[in-house]
């Protein structure tokens, strides 16, 4: 949510007073990976918007052979996240992207 102040100041008498917001429609990702040997990192960007949804925010996410990787992030409604996931050594293994349903939570299970 956001406040959005507009001064009184700034408001005309006899004319129309309008103003355009942009906003998006909200959506959860639920990430799981496991890996049976490979350790490696993960990370996401958006597409299709210029601002930066929190799983975009989090940065490279690490994942190893002992602890699976659950995580549980904010992203764009009706929109692509994209996703890179990379070896120990800096390898690409996967350049995948999920269509995100606004309003719901939408699971991306991964092993390796």
């Amino acid at each position: 949510s956001r406040e959005i102040i507009i001064n009184p100041d700034d408001l005309q008498l006899n004319t129309v007073n309008s103003r355009s917001y942009q906003m998006f429609s909200k959506s959860w990702l639920n990430v799981h990976v496991t890996s049976s040997s490979l350790e490696g990192t993960i990370s996401f960007s958006s597409l299709g918007t210029n601002e930066i949804c929190e799983c975009e925010s989090l940065g490279s996410i690490t994942f190893n052979s002992t602890v699976p990787l659950d995580l549980n992030c904010a992203t764009f409604g009706n929109e692509f996240l994209k996703y890179v996931v990379y070896d120990s050594s800096g390898n690409i293994l996967l350049v995948d992207s999920l269509f995100n349903t606004p309003f719901v939570t939408n699971n991306l299970q991964l092993s390796f």
